[in-house]
């Protein structure tokens, strides 16, 4: 990338109604990210809705990622777009990355590939069915989407924003998104892409980080010394909404956090309350105590499978599993 192709992407940029004030793009902790130019300012980028282009409306053309010819778009928003694309995000690492990533999940052992499918990880097979250059640009466009309004789009330049824990997430306008109003001041500028776990980031976005919660992976343990099972699918969870049902003597729920360092209770109340609304008596630190062990344990497992693994992709899980056992170790010491 040179200084006339990021005065050219700002330019064009600008001219089709986006906002980028006070920002260039360079190397931080965190990679290739986007910084204030002047120090002392705030920076800003707002994407218009009309810059908001829907995942549907773009395909792989001749080895990059471009809007499909017969989808209502201005010729000048589409130059920016391929652009964009070859200068900036699929042609400027981005493929490449991904691409690495997804061989070393490709290279790992039959025995890691069965043990993160039956923890509803990945199904790393699945993942890779059909030509692989459609793998790619799928996984791509994956870790690149954002959701507006219900719609799955691609935000040129928005993309660009590194995430950060910290950071206050991206603002979903009514005719566009934006970087958070609140930002740091000479810093670089971040948002924070969603909930999720350290190892659910890993996989999807192929980096390792500190997030804030850790949720169970999948179990069926019977309650107490009743005939009732306790089921666990294994789900993030986005939003606090319980969601269960029964099957037969069987209480099934999507998903349960075992670990928040924000709040430490939330995980054992999250329990109570989802078994108090499913009408469930036991003794709930007890069956909590045994989900955090079983989680614990399965965390090691996993991690001792991958230590013969040296790819880019087993080395990025194994950091993810290291953070997310220190979370659940220090969050555990907190509850009980």
């Amino acid at each position: 990338m040179s200084n006339s192709q990021w005065e050219r992407l700002l330019s064009d940029f600008r001219n089709l109604g986006g906002v980028a004030e006070n920002i260039c793009q360079k190397n931080g902790e965190n990679g290739r990210g986007i910084f204030p130019e002047n120090l002392e300012a705030e920076a800003r980028i707002f994407v218009p809705s009309e810059l908001l282009i829907p995942v549907k409306d773009i395909s792989l053309d001749c080895n990059l990622p471009r809007i499909k010819p017969a989808n209502k778009h201005t010729q000048e928003t589409r130059d920016f777009f391929e652009f964009y694309q070859e200068a900036f995000s699929w042609g400027s690492g981005g493929k490449d990355s991904i691409e690495d990533f997804e061989n070393g999940l490709k290279n790992i052992s039959k025995q890691v590939k069965e043990t993160l499918k039956r923890l509803r990880l990945t199904d790393i097979d699945n993942r890779h069915s059909g030509p692989w250059n459609l793998v790619i640009y799928n996984r791509f466009i994956s870790a690149r989407q954002f959701n507006y309004h219900n719609h799955l789009v691609i935000a040129p330049m928005l993309e660009l924003v590194n995430h950060e824990v910290r950071s206050n997430p991206f603002q979903i306008l009514h005719d566009g998104i934006s970087t958070p109003q609140i930002t740091k001041i000479g810093k670089e500028l971040t948002h924070k892409y969603g909930n999720m776990s350290p190892l659910y980031r890993a996989l999807k976005y192929g980096f390792a980080c500190k997030e804030p919660i850790v949720f169970s992976f999948p179990f069926s343990f019977p309650l107490d010394n009743s005939l009732a099972i306790l089921e666990c699918e294994g789900k993030s969870l986005l939003d606090d909404s319980m969601k269960f049902h029964r099957e037969k003597g069987t209480l099934v729920f999507d998903g349960l956090p075992i670990a928040d360092l924000t709040c430490g209770n939330l995980p054992l109340n999250y329990l109570k309350e989802l078994l108090k609304r499913a009408g469930v008596s036991s003794n709930n630190s007890a069956i909590f105590r045994k989900i955090l062990n079983f989680n614990k344990e399965k965390r090691k497992e996993l991690l001792k499978q991958l230590n013969c693994e040296k790819t880019t992709a087993s080395e990025t899980i194994k950091d993810a599993l290291v953070i997310e056992l220190e979370i659940i170790s220090s969050n555990a010491i907190e509850t009980f």
